[in-house]
């Protein structure tokens, strides 16, 4: 990461350099530097170029403390999952709001607009998904503990990815069918590169393959804890936030074999003054990692 932003600081002080006289740097390898910065208009491309683009704006200011969730309707509008209280709230071009229904649950965790026009909606405290459909929730599946982490069509299918344990499972007209059980505490974050899906899960902090066959490869096995999200790019790339999550009470089962056949080891060291174990990166601990 402080390479990266090293390379951003140059790159924009050349381009700098040509549109005006005055050379100006920014270096940024601290968390202070960094947040005392404010990039507008532009974007990194995968190969380290900076390229113009349309800036962010503030489209809306929402009452609720946490909005994990946000899919597009086929309406246009962009419809966030909140949390304390759990709220779907449609926001539309304009950036004016409105409640469409209020969720009986903790937390929105996860949302999928289907080619129908209705929306997958999934939650935690309780772990349900519910469908959306003309503005009424409906609930088409529960499971006893844990949470419904995240939503993806997959192979023509909804796939929910859910823990603990980490479980894959399909939405079908009966409700939510059980398909892949997976190696670690949590399913996490899904996304689709090509024919198949990609895992991240939460525990060990695993990224996995499955293909539509139900078989599961591993495609790393990171330091830290969790994958908390994961991207698929153009050319077979795939972008993975990996973090140190919540510690969890005991082991997954199965992932010794899996780790053995990776040939994966791991080394931590707990932080003082917390329960959270640190793994070592370049010989420093670390919080967190951006993977390609």
């Amino acid at each position: 990461m402080r390479r990266l932003w090293i390379i951003f600081g140059l790159a924009l002080a050349m381009t700098a350099g040509a549109w005006a006289s005055q050379t100006s740097r920014w270096i940024s390898d601290t968390a202070k530097d960094f947040s005392s910065g404010r990039g507008e208009g532009v974007a990194i491309t995968t190969d380290g170029r900076l390229i113009p683009t349309a800036p962010w704006r503030r489209a809306a200011t929402l009452e609720e403390p946490t909005a994990l969730a946000a899919t597009v309707t086929p309406d246009g509008n962009v419809l966030v999952g909140t949390g304390h209280p759990a709220h779907l709230v449609a926001i539309t071009k304009g950036g004016s709001m409105r409640t469409v229904a209020k969720v009986p649950a903790e937390q929105v965790t996860a949302l999928l607009a289907l080619p129908d026009g209705d929306v997958l909606v999934a939650t935690v405290g309780p772990a349900v998904l519910f469908r959306l459909h003309d503005g009424a929730l409906r609930e088409i599946g529960r499971l006893g503990k844990g949470g419904i982490w995240d939503l993806t069509l997959f192979d023509g299918v909804p796939v929910a990815a859910a823990g603990p344990p980490a479980t894959l499972y399909r939405v079908t007209a009966r409700g939510l069918e059980r398909w892949v059980e997976l190696p670690d505490t949590h399913a996490r974050c899904l996304a689709v590169d090509g024919d198949a899906l990609i895992v991240g899960t939460s525990g060990k902090g695993y990224l996995l393959r499955v293909d539509a066959a139900g078989t599961i490869g591993i495609v790393a096995d990171t330091p830290f804890t969790e994958i908390a999200d994961v991207v698929a790019a153009p050319g077979g790339v795939l972008w993975a936030a990996a973090v140190v999550g919540e510690p969890e009470e005991g082991e997954a089962k199965g992932v010794e074999d899996l780790e053995k056949s990776a040939g994966a080891k791991k080394k931590q060291v707990t932080a003082k003054g917390t329960s959270l174990k640190l793994p070592k990166v370049n010989g420093k601990t670390a919080a967190s990692e951006l993977i390609r």
